[in-house]
């Protein structure tokens, strides 16, 4: 019986152990998110990433710069083609139609990268 009583902490902590593990697993499953409908995009294409300047991207609504010059949407990808982009966006263009540039932007631009002003 003396054996028996050694091994009653030790099976204490065990238990405690493992119900401690049981309730951080059940609390992990229970994080709060904000559903979000994300828009959906093709599949893009790994571009080959040269290092040179970047191409600025200037949305605003209705209209569409790549460095300083108003192209047409269209036109856009290919003056971006294999190069890094810089996206500014305008606080007034939707946030979907942002992405969707991006998404266009994407299968020919090595890299993206969007542009944020903090509030001072």
């Amino acid at each position: 019986m003396k054996n028996v009583e050694g091994l009653l902490p030790l099976i204490d902590i065990v238990f405690l152990t493992l119900g401690t593990l049981l309730v951080c697993m059940t609390r992990m499953d229970m994080v709060k998110s904000v559903d979000v409908n994300f828009v959906r995009l093709g599949a893009a294409q790994i571009a080959t990433v040269q290092l040179e300047e970047p191409v600025f991207v200037a949305v605003r609504p209705g209209q569409l710069f790549v460095d300083e010059q108003e192209v047409d949407p269209g036109q856009a990808k290919a003056l971006v083609s294999g190069r890094q982009v810089v996206v500014r966006a305008d606080q007034s263009v939707p946030y979907g139609e942002v992405l969707r540039l991006v998404g266009n932007l994407k299968d020919a631009a090595a890299n993206i990268t969007l542009e944020v002003k903090s509030e001072e």
